[in-house]
C-alpha cells in the first residue's frame, strides 16, 4: 500500500532518506573511487603542466595568466607546438578507461552493500565485485548502445525542428521548442539510466549468470517506478545546480593566482557529483527491496554466518 506524495508505507521512511542511509554504509568505497579519480586525473595532467611551466616560467605568459585570465594569451599558449595539449588525449583516454573499469569492478560490491541489512565484510564485498564484474561490463555495453541510440534519435528530432523553425518569425517560440526538446532528451536519458540501474540491482540480488532477464526486469520495473523516477529527477536537478554553482564559484570567487582555491572548488564539485550519482543507485536498491520482499529476505539470510556443525541441533527422525 502506498501513501500520497513521496512516502511509501514501508516503515514510514522516505525513499530519499532510505537511499541516503544505504549510501552512508558505502562511504569508504566512494572515498576509494574519489581518490582513484583524483590520482588518475593528476597523472593525466602531469606531463602537460610541466610543458606549460617550461614555456611560461621565463615569459610574460605567467603574469598575464597568473594574475588574471587573458583568453587571447591562453589560446596563443596552447597553440604553441612545444605545448601540444592534444598529445595528452591518448593518455587521458587510457586513464579514463582505467577509472571506468575500477568503477565497474566495485559496482557489484557496492550494490551488495546497498542491499544488505548490515555492514558487509571485506571478503564478501570483493567476492561480489569479482563475481559481477564481467556481467557489469556486458550490461554497461548494452547501456551505452541503448543510451546512444535514444540520444541519437532525440538529437535528430531536435535538429529537424531547428531546421524547420530556422526562418520562423516567432523566435521566442522556436527557442522554447528547442529548450523543451533538450529537456525531453535529458529526462529520457535519465529514465534509461534508471532502467539499467534497476537491471544492475536485480542482477546482483539474484546472481543470475545472464543479463537479458535483468535488462527485461529493469525495463518493466522502470515503467511503474514513478516515485523512483521522481527521486532521480530531483537528484538530477540538484546535480545541475551544484555543477552551475561550482562553475560560478570557480569563475568568480577563485583568483587565478590562488591555484589551491580553484582546486578545492572543482574537486568539491566532483566529489558531490560522485555522491549524488551513487545516491541514485542506493535509491534503486531501496526501491527494489520494497517491491521485492523475497529478494530482501534472501539477502538477509545470506548475510548471516553459518553456524558450526556442532551447533546445529540434531532432529530425531519420526518413528
Amino acid at each position: 500500500m502506498k501513501a500520497s506524495g513521496w512516502l511509501l508505507v514501508d516503515g514510514g521512511r522516505w525513499l530519499l532518506v532510505d537511499g541516503g542511509k544505504r549510501l552512508a554504509t558505502s562511504k569508504r568505497h566512494l572515498i576509494t573511487l574519489y581518490a582513484a579519480n583524483l590520482l588518475l586525473g593528476w597523472s593525466t595532467t602531469f606531463g602537460l603542466s610541466s610543458r606549460i611551466g617550461a614555456v611560461t616560467g621565463s615569459s610574460l605568459y605567467s603574469e598575464r595568466l597568473a594574475h588574471g585570465f587573458d583568453l587571447g594569451v591562453f589560446l596563443e599558449l596552447i597553440n604553441k607546438p612545444e605545448i601540444a595539449p592534444y598529445s595528452q588525449v591518448p593518455v587521458a583516454l587510457v586513464f579514463a578507461g582505467l577509472f571506468v573499469v575500477l568503477q565497474l569492478f566495485l559496482t557489484g560490491g557496492i550494490i551488495t552493500q546497498f542491499l544488505a541489512a548490515q555492514q558487509v565484510d571485506r571478503p564478501r564485498f570483493y567476492a561480489a565485485c569479482g563475481e559481477n564484474f564481467w556481467k557489469m561490463v556486458r550490461i554497461a555495453l548494452v547501456f551505452v548502445l541503448v543510451a546512444g541510440l535514444a540520444g541519437g534519435i532525440l538529437h535528430a528530432i531536435r535538429t529537424a525542428l531547428d531546421v524547420a523553425t530556422e526562418n520562423s518569425a516567432n523566435r521566442q517560440a522556436a527557442l522554447a521548442l528547442q529548450t523543451g526538446m533538450l529537456l525531453i532528451e535529458a529526462l529520457a536519458l535519465l529514465w534509461v539510466r534508471m532502467w539499467f540501474d534497476l537491471a544492475q540491482t536485480q542482477l546482483v540480488a539474484n546472481g543470475t549468470p545472464g543479463i537479458r532477464s535483468s535488462i527485461a526486469y529493469g525495463f518493466k520495473s522502470a515503467r511503474r517506478a514513478a516515485r523512483l523516477y521522481g527521486s532521480y529527477v530531483l537528484l538530477g536537478i540538484l546535480t545541475s545546480l551544484l555543477v552551475a554553482l561550482g562553475i560560478y564559484l570557480w569563475w568568480v570567487a577563485a583568483p587565478a593566482s590562488q591555484v589551491i582555491v580553484s582546486f578545492l572548488i572543482l574537486q568539491s564539485t566532483l566529489g558531490y557529483l560522485l555522491v549524488l550519482r551513487w545516491w541514485q543507485r542506493a535509491l534503486t536498491a531501496a526501491w527494489y527491496q520494497r517491491h521485492t520482499p523475497l529478494a530482501a529476505a534472501i539477502e538477509l539470510v545470506s548475510l548471516e554466518p553459518l553456524p558450526p556443525e556442532s551447533a546445529i541441533p540434531e532432529v530425531p527422525l519420526s518413528q
